[in-house]
């Protein structure tokens, strides 16, 4: 669930709480409202304004990916769910 938005010099920032299973760097996800499917390219974890680059995230963790045009409140399901 994609619960915040943040502009950078990167692109659009997109933060995500992860409820069930794992998001992979290199994972196809599925934005449930238009349908439209997006790689994950750069997933990372923060640390008030400092960026760790991690390859994945599990249940219950918040992280932010990059390069995904999204609303907030957006829904994402990857093919295993």
């Amino acid at each position: 669930l994609a619960f915040k938005l943040e502009e950078s010099s990167y692109g659009q920032l997109t933060y995500m709480r992860i409820y069930q299973g794992r998001l992979r760097k290199g994972d196809q996800i599925t934005d449930q409202r238009s349908d439209k499917k997006v790689k994950v390219a750069r997933l990372v974890r923060m640390h008030s304004n400092e960026m760790e680059d991690i390859t994945e995230a599990y249940a219950g963790d918040i992280c932010a990916l990059f390069g995904v045009d999204c609303s907030s409140g957006t829904t994402f399901t990857s093919k295993g769910l």
